[in-house]
């Protein structure tokens, strides 16, 4: 569970260029959580007990270390989302 690593065996080829060039830095200016922020906050209380509930739910039997980490990522989309699922997965 240590994540991909990097094959250096897989890296690109060179290439000859004429010019300028440099690689997109995908993580720069990257924001993976307003969306799903924004998606949460439609929600009506009922909703997002319901979501609470059936996160817990899935997360049955699931290393403790993995589901803080999952906290965390909750707790980026909302702080709200966090505490609800905390709840629900201590019932």
């Amino acid at each position: 569970m240590g994540g991909p690593k990097e094959s250096p065996e897989y890296k690109c080829p060179t290439l000859e260029l004429d010019g300028m060039a440099d690689r997109y830095d995908h993580c720069k200016d990257n924001n993976d959580f307003s969306q799903p922020r924004a998606l949460y906050c439609l929600f009506d209380d009922a909703q997002k007990q319901r979501m609470y509930g059936n996160i817990a739910r899935a997360m049955a039997g699931v290393p403790e270390h993995i589901i803080e980490r999952q906290l965390r990522l909750f707790k980026s989309v909302h702080e709200e989302l966090e505490a609800g699922v905390r709840t629900a997965l201590s019932k």
